[in-house]
């Protein structure tokens, strides 16, 4: 092409953006108008505005044979071959073609098999997904909401005298300041996380297409800067001679006596297209007996995290007993003698057990620990799609454990994968859960969880006061995916009332491992590098306040807890020198929003994504998965 060509080309390109971008900017304002009513719907989460919206563009009949036809579309093997195919595609802008073909394939295959029983059934997208047939109860009964409200108002009817003002943990950090200098303490030990590699490779090629990199298929480059080194690399999950170090160093503290460690999940390693059943069950076993090792004599309380499941991520609930989980609670017989806890977990992933005695023996004091699987409100489980309610009946088993605990004058630690607080928790459950943590503030004193590899925490507000009460705790990872150096927490705990003192970090430099340098170091002590009183939800409350004000304890959080690894930081170059990010406004409002309030519907509006990608997934994954409706003749009431 010559060169007066090239222009001609360059000058009819830009007059079709131009004459294009100028319809296109009309039909999408007008396309705004026409939906803004819809979209405020789904932003109030409004059925019934929403239904009188839609009926402008499709009625009951049109929206029942569209079902059926896709339906019928969906059984023919081609067609969901081309839809794999096409969504393998768009995988490849960021994967290897290997890693999105068994990926999409896995994926979903289990989409298909379990979004027709309920998810796309046409009574149930029609009558209550987008409610544009009639649902009146006299003459439409297939499926009946379960209203939120009236779930919040009967868990809270019976809310006793000495919470009603929601102050009842605020009051205990404020008497045993005045009147306990000194109290009674034990230690616990969070870890999280840990997603072992025992594919990675010393030497192999440590950046790469996949999910994660580092192991053979990935080829051994000559250039000493592309080998991945013996301790692991932040583009990769670490190997088990890095587990092995942690756990040797974190036996070794000397300051830090463990009196119990908390391990709540996610062993496995993240290339999801190369994993096994019996890799999983086979890495559990192995990482479980290297805790044994270095720790035999302390109690180690286990949780499941989304990848211990097979397919990752999966887990379905129309059936107990499942070989999976059999296998885990087997394995985990070194941690747990409690009988009655390893055949609760042996059904669904959860239990409750005794906290040791070596623990309650200090004040006598009587607790227990509950060992949640976060699956039952994980987004991306879609064995949900099964489910119309409460998968796995959780939220039941936990209000009948805390209404006996009440009675019985027990308290409550709570540990799990995922925090009910996390934008991926799907809000019906979270907010149902926050209403237990409400009814209950004085018997639940405590809760641990992982997930996000972040150093986080989520205030739980009382649904009427707003009060603070309560504190959601999200560890760090022992592994380094997504750019992060592992990290372990360590609480001080009240020994009589069994909320933590005191919160300290310690990181795991792995850069300085890779150097022969090996140590966990302290990275923040809460209540010193913050200036928080104590570690209470009032505290923590005034904390996120800050966040919005103060740029130098932002700056503080957000290097320290938040992103612990510097390399997420070394982007920006001046005068050749490299230096760090800083946190800004929006950075400041973005921890604000994610910590201030547990419910994912006030986190979504806090960052102005009312009307964005996130608010139509949550809001639409929320009706897909987990949507509290009661079908005829097959949920009992909840």
């Amino acid at each position: 092409m010559s060169a007066g060509q090239q222009l001609k080309a360059i000058d009819v390109n830009e007059n079709m953006k131009y004459h294009f971008g100028k319809h296109f900017s009309k039909i999408k304002n007008q396309a705004r108008k026409v939906f803004s009513p819809i979209l405020e719907g789904v932003q109030e989460n409004n059925d019934t505005k929403i239904s009188s919206e839609l009926q402008f563009f499709v009625n009951c009949y049109t929206c029942q044979t569209t079902l059926d036809n896709i339906f019928d579309a969906a059984q023919e093997p081609l067609n969901r071959q081309l839809i794999i195919a096409g969504i393998s595609n768009l995988c490849k802008n960021k994967y290897s073609s290997t890693v999105c073909i068994e990926m999409t394939n896995l994926f979903m295959t289990l989409i298909f098999d379990n979004i027709f029983e309920i998810s796309l059934e046409r009574d149930f997208v029609c009558s209550y997904l987008f409610p544009v047939c009639d649902r009146d109860e006299n003459k439409h009964k297939e499926y009946k909401v379960l209203k939120l409200d009236e779930y919040i108002d009967r868990i809270l009817a019976d809310k006793p005298e000495l919470i009603q003002n929601d102050d009842y943990i605020e009051n205990l950090y404020k008497y045993i300041e005045e009147n306990e200098p000194n109290p009674p303490t034990y230690k616990i030990m969070h870890m999280s996380d840990w997603h072992v590699d025992f594919r990675y490779q010393e030497g192999a090629k440590r950046n790469c297409r996949d999910e994660i990199c580092c192991q053979a298929e990935h080829g051994f480059p000559t250039e000493e800067k592309e080998k991945a080194r013996k301790y692991g690399e932040f583009t990769c999950d670490i190997p088990y001679v890095t587990a092995e170090k942690q756990m040797e160093l974190l036996s070794q503290m000397v300051d830090e006596k463990i009196d119990m460690i908390v391990w709540t999940g996610d062993q496995i390693g993240h290339d999801l297209h190369n994993v096994t059943p019996l890799e999983i069950i086979e890495t559990i076993d192995t990482l479980s007996k290297l805790i044994k090792i270095y720790f035999p004599e302390t109690p180690v309380i286990p949780t499941v995290g989304n990848h211990d499941f097979y397919p990752p991520n999966y887990q379905a609930f129309n059936a107990t007993f499942t070989d999976h989980l059999h296998q885990i609670s087997e394995i985990w017989r070194m941690f747990l003698s409690d009988n009655d806890a390893i055949q609760k977990f042996t059904e669904y992933g959860y239990y409750k057990t005794d906290m040791p005695k070596s623990i309650t023996d200090i004040t006598g004091q009587k607790a227990s620990i509950l060992g949640m699987n976060s699956q039952t409100c994980y987004m991306y489980n879609y064995g949900l799609f099964n489910e119309t309610n409460d998968a796995a009946k959780q939220l039941a088993w936990l209000e009948e454990i805390l209404a006996q605990a009440e009675k019985d004058n027990e308290l409550i630690i709570i540990a799990a994968h995922m925090s009910p607080g996390d934008y991926n928790c799907i809000t019906q459950w979270s907010n149902r859960y926050q209403a237990l943590v409400e009814r209950y503030q004085h018997i639940i004193r405590f809760s641990m969880y992982g997930h996000d590899h972040r150093e986080l925490y989520d205030v739980v507000r009382a649904f009427k006061s707003k009060k603070p009460i309560h504190v959601e705790q999200a560890a760090g990872a022992l592994g380094t995916y997504n750019l992060v150096n592992p990290s372990v927490r360590i609480y001080t705990m009240h020994a009589k009332y069994h909320i933590p003192i005191e919160q300290k970090t310690y990181e795991f430099n792995l850069d300085e491992a890779n150097s022969g340098n090996f140590r966990f170091r302290l990275l923040t002590d809460m209540k010193k590098d913050f200036g928080l009183k104590n570690l209470g939800p009032a505290e923590y409350s005034r904390l996120s306040e800050r966040f919005l004000e103060d740029a130098d304890i932002s700056q503080q959080y957000s290097k320290q807890v938040i992103l612990i690894s510097q390399q997420q930081y070394r982007h920006t170059w001046k005068n050749g020198v490299e230096s760090l990010k800083y946190c800004d406004k929006e950075c400041r409002k973005s921890m604000y929003c994610e910590s201030y309030d547990a419910n994912n519907n006030w986190k979504v509006s806090c960052a102005d994504l009312d009307f964005s990608y996130v608010r139509y997934t949550e809001y639409s994954f929320g009706k897909l998965l987990n949507p509290w409706v009661e079908r005829k003749n097959k949920d009992q009431k909840q």
